[in-house]
């Protein structure tokens, strides 16, 4: 459905907020158990945030990618989205990523 959906917004050439419809596609494929697809979807969101300047999510793309990834790349991974949520005074997304921490130390 998600798919469906974007592939409706491509043919009005509608952009807006790609990288957040793109992140709740990644999630699907992830509770799907499909990491593969999942990661590969986050790249496209983070390229696609990156180049046209639509960063208000991009630090919730960076912990997904993280939470999706090994422990190295996890870490940095939320590590770049805290510092950009930080960046951003997105408080929210800051918390979000602090609470990925804390339940990872359980």
């Amino acid at each position: 459905m998600i798919e469906s959906a974007l592939g409706r917004l491509d043919a009005h050439r509608a952009q807006a907020r790609r990288p957040f419809y793109l992140s709740l596609l990644a999630e699907m494929y992830g509770l799907l158990g499909n990491r593969d697809r999942a990661v590969s979807i986050l790249d496209v969101g983070i390229t696609v945030a990156l180049e046209r300047s639509d960063l208000w999510w991009l630090p919730a793309l960076y912990l997904q990618k993280g939470e999706l990834g090994r422990p190295p790349e996890r870490e940095q991974m939320r590590r770049r989205g805290l510092e950009l949520a930080r960046s951003q005074n997105s408080r929210g997304l800051e918390r979000r990523i602090q609470a990925s921490y804390i339940a990872d130390s359980h």
